[in-house]
């Protein structure tokens, strides 16, 4: 009887252990396989991945890639189309949203200008999209971007220093820069002004000191260092009125 039992037993243990030994040898086999298979893709991998943590590291951002925004769609749609375009034009806008927002061909109907502006970009997706920008052949570029670096908690140091790429990177392209000041942001977003207004100091010594223009948006559209509401419905995007005052204060420049 106890022979019988111990038969069994034995018997289970040896089926357990085959079991686990099966799914052991499984699991080596297809690590083996992918790694044989793959094993190009996964260096590629591994460079992607250091590149991604060094600009991770770079850039400051905790929350968000550096290269975010130019994954997204609708960017890729409009930096191809930008880079398509083959007509020159006098006046070239860049900047987000903001930018991308206004039919400034329409508010500029006696000049030759074209609109390179794109919804949620940032200093480091303008770096990255620079072509569609110089190959316009400007006379002018007017800039302004910086606040969805600071939605990634970008700091306003490391902002300036991608602003001033761009200026160099333009005006080595034979175009004159102009720097518009970024946008105060509205109460609910108030936690990116000081961001906003070191950025903007910064700018604004740096163009003096190399002798570029920077217009104020600021004193007409945040005179008390707030977006008025008036000019905006969402405390960051400009109402009609608000692009109107913009279109005034740089309508001297064109």
């Amino acid at each position: 009887m106890n022979s019988k039992i111990a038969i069994k037993f034995r018997g289970s243990l040896s089926l357990l252990l085959l079991v686990a030994c099966f799914s052991a040898c499984s699991l080596t086999a297809d690590g083996n396989r992918v790694i044989k298979m793959d094993k190009t893709a996964s260096s590629a991998s591994s460079i992607t991945s250091s590149a991604q943590n060094t600009a991770k590291k770079n850039t400051n951002d905790k929350k968000y890639s550096a290269t975010s925004v130019m994954v997204r769609p609708y960017y890729q749609h409009k930096k191809q189309r930008f880079e398509s375009y083959q007509n020159n034009a006098d006046i070239v806008m860049v900047g987000d949203s903001i930018t991308d927002g206004a039919e400034w061909h329409e508010m500029f109907p006696e000049v030759s200008i074209v609109n390179r502006g794109i919804s949620g970009d940032t200093t480091v997706g303008v770096l990255h999209r620079l072509q569609g920008i110089t190959q316009t052949q400007a006379k002018k570029a007017f800039i302004m971007i910086g606040v969805n670096d600071f939605s990634r908690k970008r700091s306003a140091e490391l902002v300036f220093a991608n602003y001033k790429k761009i200026i160099a990177a333009i005006q080595q392209a034979n175009i004159q820069v102009l720097v518009q000041s970024t946008l105060q942001t509205g109460i609910s977003k108030k936690h990116h002004n000081l961001r906003v207004a070191q950025l903007n100091q910064l700018l604004k010594a740096y163009c003096t000191e190399q002798g570029i223009t920077f217009i104020d948006l600021n004193k007409v559209l945040a005179p008390t260092g707030i977006l008025e509401e008036k000019y905006s419905l969402d405390q960051l995007h400009l109402t009609a009125e608000g692009y109107a005052l913009w279109q005034v204060e740089i309508t001297p420049y064109m």
